[in-house]
């Protein structure tokens, strides 16, 4: 839980209160009008709250998206299965090898 300050606490109570002027007061709003918009009033107003943007979340790496598509269970049976059939083909050369050989690479490309 985040914590509040004492003007914080104040605000929620008034909240809950319903009182609007001294909601208004507290974040300097004129009634009806709601904010002057004044460069002076937008300066101090990103000096007081910051600015108002969503910071961008960094983009996954190649390797946290592999890693991610390698928990995905179909996925899985079919490397197994790919493995297999692989190794089935080496065993057993009469099948030729090429066969497993392209299940497995195309199970993992």
């Amino acid at each position: 839980m985040a914590t509040v300050g004492v003007k914080g606490l104040i605000l929620s109570a008034v909240l809950f209160s319903g009182d609007m002027r001294i909601i208004n007061s507290s974040y300097n709003i004129v009634g009806r009008v709601g904010l002057s918009g004044s460069a002076d009033d937008i300066r101090h107003r990103k000096e007081v709250f910051g600015a108002n943007v969503i910071p961008p979340k960094p983009p996954k790496s190649f390797f946290q998206l592999v890693w991610e598509a390698l928990q995905d269970i179909t996925l899985i049976i079919l490397i197994i299965a790919a493995v297999i059939s692989f190794a089935l083909s080496v065993y057993q050369p009469s099948s030729g090898e090429e066969e497993g050989t392209c299940r497995l690479y195309t199970v993992v490309q």
